[in-house]
């Protein structure tokens, strides 16, 4: 039995920009330049034809909570490019989180229903309505109504799962790498203690 051991990277009050300046986790500046940050680190990482194999694709599948293609595609990525581990490692552990939960038999009857939908001719798609647009919830694996993950002002349930009833279900790449989770545990943008647990299991905050 092979036991992982990482030491958990230390994630502090201070955070690097794009350009090399420092700037404040939970502050406007931070939000503003979370989504740029990963990205860049990305590109100093890998050159441009490597990002479009896998990671990529990866990202593209994980923003619409297609888990099981993602998964796959970043695992590819961190297989030929170790270097990706850190950065991707809480999209991998979102995905596998999902995947190991069972759907119910909403879930079940949801998705029948969407994979029928597509299986339409696209011609006729404009004849047949889509079913209500849901997604499976980054947290508790069950379908929910997608809201954009952007959406600024989560109050009165507006951006919560209609299941498990935490912020933000909806997958965001950029949100859900270190930098999006660092500003939303230093702002405090969420009121459910899940997420500060389960951060401070990831990471050095001390």
């Amino acid at each position: 039995m092979v036991i992982e051991t990482r030491i958990k990277p230390k994630i502090s009050t201070d955070f690097i920009k794009s350009d090399g300046s420092h700037g404040t986790r939970g502050k406007a500046e931070d939000w503003q330049t979370v989504r740029n940050r990963i990205f860049d680190r990305l590109r100093c990482m890998l050159s441009v034809s490597e990002l479009n194999v896998h990671l990529l694709r990866g990202v593209t599948a994980y923003n619409v909570a297609a888990y099981d293609p993602a998964l796959k595609y970043f695992n590819e990525a961190v297989k030929t490019h170790p270097e990706l581990a850190e950065e991707i490692r809480p999209h991998i552990r979102i995905c596998k989180r999902v995947l190991s939960i069972a759907m119910t038999k909403e879930d079940i009857s949801y998705h029948e229903k969407l994979e029928k939908w597509k299986s339409v001719p696209r011609f006729f798609k404009f004849f047949k309505r889509l079913p209500d647009l849901k997604i499976r919830c980054k947290y508790c694996g069950h379908y929910t109504s997608y809201i954009d993950p952007e959406e600024p002002f989560p109050i009165w349930n507006r951006n919560n799962c209609e299941i498990c009833s935490r912020s933000y279900p909806v997958p965001d790449f950029a949100w859900d790498g270190i930098d999006g989770q660092a500003y939303i545990y230093y702002r405090g943008s969420v009121s459910e203690k899940e997420f500060y647990k389960e951060f401070e299991e990831e990471y050095d905050v001390s």
